[in-house]
């Protein structure tokens, strides 16, 4: 057991890559076996949204052993409430996704709260490696400023861009709204919280991707080149989706994600070391992304508009900080401001 805690110690970054694959991959793959329908191949893929987060749990409370106490009645009751309140989204977005709700389904989405519980509890553990892993995702004492940059960068972006392609003479493809209003602000909060848990689980990746890896790849690379580190290992990650037809394009859709993760990173480290470390905000940022069009309609040539945006917010980003400049801690960059 010692030898594996100092291997552990001594390759953190390896073992935590080595697990996250491991467990993600072996679900993934598995999936096709386990079930024919494909509502429940789904659930189990989004299991494997969380290899990352709970590949970092597992690394950090395994570097925090040190004869710690049992967990106390307050870590039980965070974890049993984290898991009501996760488990209450879940089993209202079944609904909302036409998700049949029978005994496979339910079970399916227990798990997945119990998943996300373990990560919503962790900053209330007795375990010091899992507290200082989790600790930002219930507070982060930061301008609030980037409360709105990571909740609301992305559909601003997508409506200024939509807004340009309306001066240009665009137009809007058919309705937005289908239903009524409160029922359709009803469905995409649902769906946002949703994607938020487990649809692209933001919280179960971003405690690996950024609270783990980034951040012990940002004491030895400056932020560009760690960027691209987590940008092409958190890409490669996704390959088992397109083999197995869970995302549509099969290896050149890969390849065409590198293209789109790789630069994706940069922002994602900015918000991580602007907010010295808080998970929520990447978080949110992460889900913002995979919510794109979900509040803003989205046209044929807003889309290619906001890619162009985005190129030159992260460009603008890059040379502003001075990323491929190391820094020795996760306080702000020393430079102008960008907002």
């Amino acid at each position: 057991m010692k030898k594996i805690i100092m291997l552990i110690k001594e390759k953190q970054l390896f073992c935590f890559f080595l697990l996250t694959y491991l467990l993600s991959w072996i679900v993934w793959f598995m999936t096709p076996v386990l079930s024919n329908d494909i509502q429940i191949q789904n659930l189990f893929i989004y299991i494997g949204f969380y290899g990352p987060a709970v590949s970092a749990v597992i690394i950090a409370g395994t570097l925090g052993l040190n004869n710690q106490p049992a967990p106390t009645l307050r870590y039980w009751i965070t974890y049993a409430a984290s898991f009501l309140v996760v488990f209450a989204v879940n089993y209202l977005s079944m609904d909302v996704f036409q998700i049949p709700k029978n005994s496979n389904s339910i079970m399916l989405m227990a798990a997945i709260a119990l998943l996300a519980a373990l990560v919503l509890s962790g900053p209330v553990s007795k375990n010091r490696g899992i507290r200082r892993l989790l600790r930002y995702i219930k507070r982060a004492k930061v301008h609030w400023k980037w409360h709105i940059i990571a909740l609301l960068g992305v559909p601003l972006l997508t409506l200024l861009s939509l807004f340009i392609d309306l001066i240009l003479g665009g137009q809007l493809d058919g309705k937005f709204f289908n239903e009524p209003l409160y029922i359709e602000i009803y469905n995409r909060i649902i769906i946002y919280l949703a994607i938020f848990i487990y649809g692209n689980a933001a919280l179960g990746q971003e405690p690996g991707w950024r609270g783990f890896a980034l951040h012990r790849l940002l004491t030895k690379f400056n932020p560009l080149l760690a960027s691209v580190i987590v940008g092409a290992i958190w890409t490669l990650w996704h390959a088992p989706l397109y083999l197995i037809g869970f995302y549509e394009g099969g290896v050149a859709a890969l390849l065409v994600r590198f293209l789109w993760n790789i630069p994706l990173a940069i922002p994602f480290t900015w918000i991580y070391m602007k907010t010295q470390g808080s998970l929520l905000h990447v978080a949110l940022f992460n889900t913002a992304v995979n919510t794109l069009g979900l509040f803003v309609p989205i046209t044929m040539r807003s889309a290619t508009i906001f890619i162009i945006l985005s190129v030159i917010c992260m460009i603008a980003i890059t040379v502003e900080n001075r990323l491929w400049t190391k820094r020795e801690t996760l306080t702000p960059f020393r430079s102008k401001k960008v907002f």
